[in-house]
């Protein structure tokens, strides 16, 4: 919907106090959402609501601390979902004891007798597991792959 819209009238929308303040919730949300998928939906959304450049002039709004602002600002559309991960690890790890999903690097994943690949992304650097702590799930995205089901 948002893709679809005139760029002045996005920026109209986005500059009211009501869609500032709905903004700026969800900015703090993602730092106690306890679910990686529920963080990387809001983080999506934020930057579709916004330009890249908007993004850098909002974040300082949306997140108190300066190193999660800088982080979000490093959130490229093209490398979305590179980025984002990187944003994310960088917020859930800073968030020590009050972080409430905990990610870690992993060598490989097994389901029953099959080895689960890592997903095809010459930018992703190690498989990623989401212990979640709100949701009380784990997750972690792998190598679509039409044999296993």
């Amino acid at each position: 919907m948002l893709d679809s819209m005139p760029r002045d009238t996005r920026k109209k929308i986005i500059s009211t106090k009501e869609m500032l303040a709905i903004m700026n919730d969800m900015g703090k949300r993602i730092l106690d959402a306890g679910d990686y998928d529920l963080q990387v939906a809001i983080t999506e959304a934020l930057c579709r609501m916004t330009s890249e450049k908007q993004r850098g002039e909002l974040a300082s709004q949306w997140f108190s601390m300066e190193f999660v602002t800088d982080a979000f600002k490093g959130i490229k559309d093209f490398e979305f979902e590179t980025d984002c991960r990187k944003f994310l690890n960088k917020v859930n790890g800073m968030l020590g004891d009050k972080r409430r999903v905990f990610t870690y690097p992993c060598l490989s994943a097994n389901l029953d007798k099959h080895e689960l690949q890592i997903p095809a992304d010459e930018n992703l650097e190690e498989f990623w597991i989401d212990f979640n702590i709100g949701s009380k799930s784990v997750s972690f995205y792998i190598a679509a792959d039409d044999e296993v089901r």
